[in-house]
C-alpha cells in the first residue's frame, strides 16, 4: 500500500554480493522502520537493528507485529556495552547489515562539536569509534516521508571497505573521528533541509553550555561501545 522509492542500492548490493557485513547508520529523521523494505527486497540479506527492548516496549511490539523475522534479529541495546559490541561483531562476520541511530548522544557520552545548521552541535563519537575498532564499512540510510503513501529511502556509501580497513594511526585517531562526524552532520543537514518536517528533534542540539568532550577514547576495540549509542528512542 506504500509507494516507496529506493535510491542508492548499488553499494548495498555490492556488499551483499561479496558477503560483507556493514554498519548502517540512521538518524531521528524520517522512518527507521523503512529498513523493512530492504529486508523484504533481498531476503538473504540479514538486517539487524540495535534496539533497547526494555526502553522501547511499544516500538519493539510494532516490530514484532509488523515483521516477526526482523524483530527476531534485534540486538538488545539494553545489554552491557561489551556484549552489544560482541553481537555486532558476530553479525558483521556473518555478512549482516547492522543498523544504529547515531545522531543523539547520551548524557556524559563523549561527543564532538561539529557544524550543523549554522551552529556547532555536539554529536556522539561512540558509533564512529566502533566502526574504526571493527574496521567495518559504513552506509548512511534516510527514510523520508513525502506525504500520502510516499516514501523515499536513500542509501549512501560513507566509509568503504578499503577505508574501513585502513585504521588511522593512534596519533591521528581523534582527528579521523572528528572528520567522520563532521561529514555525517553535513549529510544529515542536507536531508533535514530537504525534508524538515521529518526531523524528530525534541531537544536542544545547540546548547550553548555544551562542551566538546572529544578525546580519542582508549583503544579497547569493539568492547568500547555502550548500550545507548544504538538505541532508537521511539
Amino acid at each position: 500500500i506504500f509507494d516507496i522509492r529506493v535510491h542508492g542500492l548499488e553499494p548495498v548490493d555490492a556488499l551483499a554480493d561479496a558477503g560483507r557485513g556493514a554498519l548502517l547508520f540512521g538518524s531521528h529523521l524520517g522512518s527507521f522502520d523503512a529498513l523493512r523494505v530492504l529486508a523484504r527486497r533481498r531476503p538473504e540479506q540479514m538486517v539487524k537493528v540495535v534496539l533497547d527492548r526494555g526502553h522501547n516496549p511499544i516500538l519493539t511490539g510494532i516490530f514484532e507485529s509488523l515483521d516477526p523475522v526482523l524483530a527476531a534479529s534485534v540486538i538488545d541495546g539494553g545489554q552491557p556495552g561489551a556484549a552489544i559490541a560482541l553481537e555486532i561483531r558476530h553479525a558483521l562476520e556473518e555478512g549482516a547489515l547492522v543498523a544504529l541511530l547515531v545522531d543523539r548522544a547520551l548524557p556524559h557520552e563523549t561527543t564532538v562539536a561539529v557544524p550543523f545548521m549554522g551552529q556547532p552541535a555536539c554529536l556522539p563519537l561512540t558509533p564512529w569509534a566502533l566502526a574504526a575498532a571493527l574496521q567495518a564499512p559504513v552506509l548512511l540510510c534516510f527514510g523520508l516521508y513525502r506525504g500520502g503513501n510516499r516514501y523515499d529511502l536513500h542509501f549512501e556509501p560513507f566509509l568503504g571497505p578499503e577505508d574501513a580497513a585502513a585504521r588511522p594511526p593512534r596519533g591521528e585517531r581523534a582527528q579521523w573521528l572528528h572528520d567522520r562526524v563532521a561529514r555525517y552532520a553535513a549529510r544529515l543537514e542536507h536531508h533535514a533541509r530537504g525534508a524538515p518536517r521529518n526531523w524528530f528533534n525534541f531537544y536542544d542540539f545547540w546548547n550553548d553550555d555544551a562542551q566538546d568532550t572529544a578525546q580519542a577514547p582508549p583503544d579497547r576495540g569493539a568492547a568500547g561501545v555502550r548500550a545507548g549509542a544504538a538505541v532508537p528512542r521511539g
